[in-house]
């Protein structure tokens, strides 16, 4: 899955963008209105998170041009505006759902597989079949003729990009592009290696050599041959390891303590200056105090 989040305030987007990438979703970061439409006329997109206060527009004229421009994935607007009339502002612009700042990580993560789903026909538990694997999209996990397979988080992007689209071969190039959005690219080699290790893991629980296979020249792709079902798959669950919630708040506040530290004192500065001098600063504290917002709700 391949999301674009649109906010200015680049800090609070990377630290979310963190807690999606644990979930295996690719995210693209666009911090004005127009790059974000850019973005969207470059990649295809299974969702957008979009700020209500951006630099160049609002969120809800942005909103009415992703519309306008035919693009139809569902559309989620954050916002510190609580007001009843900006949230049906949203709605009728053509957001699909609403959120208000300062986000609770886990209810955002819920909302984006809630909107998904919905966009995909409403499956609450939607798992993929091809052949003898089995991906559930929604816990991640993924089966072998029922047996579990324990995959790194790109390790099952690869899979599923390659199960969403069987009949499709995937250049080196292309996999990069779906799966490694805002991250820095890794090398040919890198993307070779994770091949590799799929095919071993693939090995182990008793699959051919060759489930993945290689077009020269072209890509990879799902072998065709094996797209059949040789005996039904059980319902297995792998216990999940990623990072707790706690430990990336931890970290991330680490990280950005200093610079929310700096934010709070400019605010306090604005606070005490006189009241001659409020009216200069108004629109420079009201941005601040709009991305402190935001960001103070993760921790």
């Amino acid at each position: 899955m391949r999301l674009l989040m649109i906010d200015d305030d680049e800090a609070l987007a990377q630290s979310i963008a963190k807690h999606f990438i644990q979930q295996n979703y690719a995210i693209d970061i666009a911090i004005t209105g127009e790059m974000g439409l850019e973005f969207m006329s470059l990649f295809d997109y299974d969702l957008i998170i979009l700020d209500l206060m951006l630099p160049d527009a609002d969120g809800q004229t942005i909103c009415k041009k992703i519309r306008q421009n035919k693009h139809q994935m569902p559309v989620l607007m954050l916002t510190v505006k609580e007001s009843p009339e900006s949230k049906i502002s949203g709605l009728d612009a053509g957001a699909d759902d609403y959120l208000i700042k300062p986000v609770h990580i886990p209810e955002l993560l819920a909302r984006v597989r809630a909107l998904i789903r919905r966009s995909q026909g409403g499956n609450v538990n939607p798992e993929v079949q091809w052949g003898d694997l089995t991906l559930n999209l929604n816990t991640f996990e993924v089966t072998y003729k029922g047996t579990p397979l324990a995959l790194t988080p790109k390790e099952y992007a690869i899979l599923e990009l390659f199960v969403s689209n069987p009949q499709k071969s995937q250049t080196l190039d292309a996999i990069i592009d779906n799966i490694w959005a805002m991250e820095s690219p890794p090398s040919l080699y890198a993307i070779r290696t994770h091949i590799k290790g799929l095919r071993q893991k693939l090995k182990e629980v008793g699959g051919p050599s060759d489930f993945i296979e290689t077009l020269y020249g072209f890509g990879y792709r799902l072998n065709p041959l094996y797209e059949s079902v040789s005996q039904p798959s059980s319902e297995s669950v792998t216990e999940s390891k990623r990072e707790s919630l706690e430990e990336i708040k931890q970290e991330l506040w680490s990280q950005r303590k200093s610079e929310i530290e700096a934010r709070i004192a400019i605010l306090d500065e604005i606070s005490q200056a006189k009241p001659s001098l409020l009216l200069e600063f108004k629109d420079k504290g009201i941005k601040i105090a709009h991305k402190l917002a935001g960001s103070l709700g993760c921790y």
